[in-house]
């Protein structure tokens, strides 16, 4: 069974890669000509075979398509993440050299190592290593101030949401090479394909609880991840309230609240509240 769900999420990965190559072939053919090629698996393997854990597959598949840009080139090379702005696809080579920066500063994801697989400067979407999961490793990122949070449900979700934010004209690449992209429209697709995220958040911020313990500075990175993800979701979610989350879940957030003795969380826990109304 695990086998089959692996060979379908790279499937569904491919397709979503595909029609995004098919687009811009078809509409952009002087920016299509111009995307890396992909590498051979066995390159990708060699480059990435000094981290001491698994990648997941998805990595390979898509630099088996694009093998991504080292450094900033043009205007246009954020076509894989139009609304970013700024993210390029990294080399695997630029990846790694990120990996060592993130294992210094111990950023992490429920204790897992992050790769950089979309980046710009200080600025990070990444992948999850030694994801054992039998579902895809979501896709997080990590921001200049290097706080963590959840931004998709895998990368198969954000190629499927790049390649309808395309194909819909929600995105485009205007007259001076600048890839632009509509806001809402973006949102609309992106709550579509990641129905799943406000869930993945809440669930991340209790396994994050756990492991930080009684350690106060992951305990306040935690709550500090938590109240960014709560924010950027109601951005996009603008409906989301406490109701649409699991009471045992939520529960914690309003005990936390309520303390007679309030403690440096409580105010965190207090603007969460208020943000999901």
């Amino acid at each position: 069974m695990f086998k089959f769900l692996r060979t379908f999420f790279v499937s569904e990965l491919l397709n979503a890669l595909n029609c995004i190559r098919a687009y811009l072939e078809s509409n952009y053919p002087d920016v299509a000509e111009k995307l890396p090629p992909g590498l051979p698996l066995e390159k990708i393997e060699e480059i990435f075979k000094i981290l001491p854990y698994e990648l997941p597959q998805e990595v390979y598949q898509l630099y088996q398509l694009c093998g991504g840009w080292r450094g900033e080139t043009e205007n246009w090379d954020t076509v894989f993440a139009p609304y970013y702005g700024t993210m390029t696809l990294c080399s695997p080579q630029g990846g790694i050299e990120t990996v060592k920066i993130f294992e210094k500063s111990q950023i992490k994801y429920i204790g897992k190592p992050l790769i950089p697989i979309f980046g710009y400067d200080r600025i990070h979407l990444c992948i999850v290593g030694d994801w054992q999961e039998n579902y895809p490793s979501p896709i997080v990122y990590v921001s200049e101030l290097s706080t963590v949070t959840l931004e998709y449900v895998s990368l198969i979700s954000m190629m499927q949401v790049s390649a309808e934010v395309w194909e819909t004209g929600a995105a485009y690449i205007d007259e001076s090479g600048l890839v632009e992209c509509n806001e809402q429209k973006f949102f609309a697709i992106y709550r579509q394909n990641n129905s799943e995220l406000p869930q993945m958040v809440l669930a991340r911020f209790h396994k994050e609880l756990k492991l930080a313990g009684s350690n106060c500075r992951k305990l306040y990175q935690a709550w500090n991840s938590f109240y960014d993800e709560i924010d950027c979701l109601t951005k996009c979610w603008s409906e989301l309230s406490i109701y649409h989350f699991q009471a045992e879940l939520i529960e914690l957030v309003v005990r936390e609240m309520n303390k007679k003795e309030k403690s440096r969380y409580s105010s965190y826990a207090k603007q969460i509240l208020e943000n999901l109304k």
